[in-house]
């Protein structure tokens, strides 16, 4: 989970990618992408997109399910947002995850 908000801070996809299950699933902005690969374009793109900066705020366990709120700034939606990302974990690596 650390390398999705190290990617999304700028860091490499090297450690993200190993760290996310080739059948993952992605929900961001109402899309749903589907395996690694659109997986890792979905979040280089939103970086594009938006060139924000994200500080994870607080986390919570529950079985194989991570939620953590994290402050996500930049130039939208006044400047900052609180937005949930929740990951499914199995055997080790990102099953799936929702940013909402």
């Amino acid at each position: 989970m650390a390398a999705v908000f190290k990617r999304s801070n700028g860091d490499d996809d090297a450690a993200l990618e190993s760290c996310l299950a080739d059948d993952v699933v992605v929900h961001d902005e109402g899309g749903t992408y589907r395996r690694r690969d659109a997986a890792l374009c979905r979040l280089r793109e939103a970086q594009r997109k938006y060139a924000y900066v994200v500080e994870p705020l607080a986390a919570t366990y529950q079985a194989n399910t991570v939620e953590v709120v994290a402050r996500v700034a930049c130039g939208f939606r006044g400047g900052s947002a609180e937005l949930d990302h929740v990951f499914q974990l199995a055997d080790g690596k990102i099953r799936a995850l929702q940013i909402q």
